[in-house]
């Protein structure tokens, strides 16, 4: 018996597999399961045998769902999915056995190479996203699209795709629950899409698409678009920040599949490509149309796109009017007239930035120290609220929000102490501010004129107290 039977985990799946499979050698494990290699006795053949972790097989719930979504991935057939040839459980593990894929992962051969040359990226983008489509016509959403789950076969290095359906399969139960909330991570954050990383629960195939978009990028580039220290900062810019266009790493590469690229990182789903069919039809034409980027640095990327196909960078663009037609001639007077307005509109806004910038602080009348107090305040609120929300929507079994708003609650603590020092309180910082615009109100009346002088005070009156009264 080999080594790897020698392991607990090893000794019981070959317990459960029988004479029907001989393990050979454990491939990988992670978060999903262990992957052994095995030998199909009865056809003769190698395969690919994967365990779901025993801390989570015990659980009926999870273990019928797990059961229910490889039946429904089994039954994808295409060149560029692994195939699923069974799904089975025994000796207290379930186990699913699927094709044997002879090369390295996509994973592998960019920690191998750094970024990948742009025609391989647009290869794999290309059949990746085929073999999207294909499980997207049985709504099966991936959910876990990343290099390790990319696999490069032979030579060529075709692209195959696969774990469909496990991370579904994972997500917990109706009940609520999730499996981050048993203390595993379900997909991986780096590659999570928007509405995976809010906690969103019922995705669409547009969710694969942009994870396919964050691979594309790590090809490009060879690096993730978002990074931090920790997997809440992860999320909160997978949900927040817009993510930087790869020209303004790799200036060189094709305008097309740079906007390829972009358009599947859109925030919104409604702004991505509708279909990973469509991002496969674009990739193959080599044309996007219709579409800018809405994150920064656009223009910088489209220069360096437009620069670098003129080094040699093959782009199919629409047909343009031939010099010297009056269509031509039309065309050239309204993007004149166009950029005319653009550059106006553009000046004004600069103009305008640039006063406000200019423009002297106006004076509320507060103590400096209770501004410097209430702005740390409203900072804050507004992070450790977010925080709070996030945590709550991916699971609150590891209140991590707790671990932010203690970090950025020191500075606070800071400007209150100084605050505390200059004779001022918590209510001075919570009520607001007068606004710095407001006029004065004078008393006059209700002809404008100013109030006649009140009748002067008589014994008669006030008495012993007419000394004290005084006219105003």
């Amino acid at each position: 018996m080999n080594a790897p039977q020698e392991t607990p985990l090893a000794s019981r799946l070959s317990e459960a597999l029988g004479d029907a499979y001989t393990i050979e050698g454990e491939i990988g494990r992670g978060g999903m399961g262990v992957v052994y290699r095995a030998r199909d006795e009865r056809l003769q053949r190698r395969v690919a045998i994967k365990v779901l972790p025993p801390e989570l097989a015990f659980q009926d719930e999870i273990r019928q769902r797990f059961i229910r979504e490889a039946q429904t991935a089994a039954k994808l057939s295409h060149p560029h999915i692994v195939p699923i040839h069974g799904v089975s459980e025994g000796a207290g593990l379930v186990y699913f056995v699927m094709g044997l894929v002879d090369g390295e992962s996509l994973g592998a051969r960019i920690k191998r190479r750094g970024h990948l040359p742009d025609e391989e990226v647009r290869r794999i983008m290309k059949e990746t996203a085929d073999a999207l489509s294909a499980a997207h016509a049985f709504s099966v959403v991936h959910r876990d699209i990343k290099p390790d789950n990319i696999l490069l076969e032979g030579t060529r290095g075709r692209v195959m795709v696969t774990d469909f359906g496990i991370a579904k399969a994972l997500s917990g139960a109706g009940s609520g629950a999730t499996l981050t909330g048993a203390g595993v991570a379900i997909g991986t954050p780096a590659y999570m899409s928007p509405e995976q990383a809010a906690g969103e629960r019922e995705i669409d195939g547009r969710s694969d698409v942009y994870s396919l978009g964050i691979v594309a990028y790590q090809m490009v580039t060879g690096e993730l678009p978002f990074q931090a220290p920790t997997v809440a900062g992860i999320l909160m810019k997978q949900i927040t920040e817009a993510a930087p266009l790869v020209t303004l790493t790799r200036p060189d590469v094709p305008e097309d599949l740079a906007l390829a690229i972009s358009r599947c990182l859109e925030k919104d789903p409604e702004n991505r490509w509708p279909t990973a069919d469509a991002l496969r039809r674009a990739l193959e034409t080599r044309t996007v149309t219709g579409y800018r980027p809405t994150g920064t640095g656009w223009k910088a990327g489209r220069t360096a796109s437009r620069t670098a196909s003129s080094r040699g960078a093959t782009s199919e663009r629409p047909l343009r009017p031939l010099a010297g037609s009056l269509p031509a001639r039309r065309s050239e007077r309204a993007l004149a007239r166009r950029d005319g307005r653009s550059l106006r509109d553009r000046e004004s806004r600069w103009d305008a930035d640039k006063n406000a910038k200019n423009r002297p602080p106006v004076d509320t009348g507060e103590p400096a120290v209770v501004q410097k107090t209430r702005a740390i305040f409203a900072r804050w609120a507004a992070v450790s609220g977010g925080c709070l929300l996030l945590n709550v929507a991916t699971g609150i079994g590891d209140p991590w929000f707790l671990f932010v708003a203690g970090g950025m609650g020191i500075p606070l603590l800071r400007s209150y102490a100084t605050l505390w020092q200059s004779g001022y309180s918590w209510r001075d910082v919570l009520s607001r501010p007068a606004a710095h615009d407001s006029a004065e109100t004078k008393l006059t009346t209700s002809g404008g004129k100013l109030p006649r002088l009140l009748p002067a005070p008589t014994s008669a009156d006030y008495g012993l107290g007419l000394p004290q009264i005084q006219q105003l």
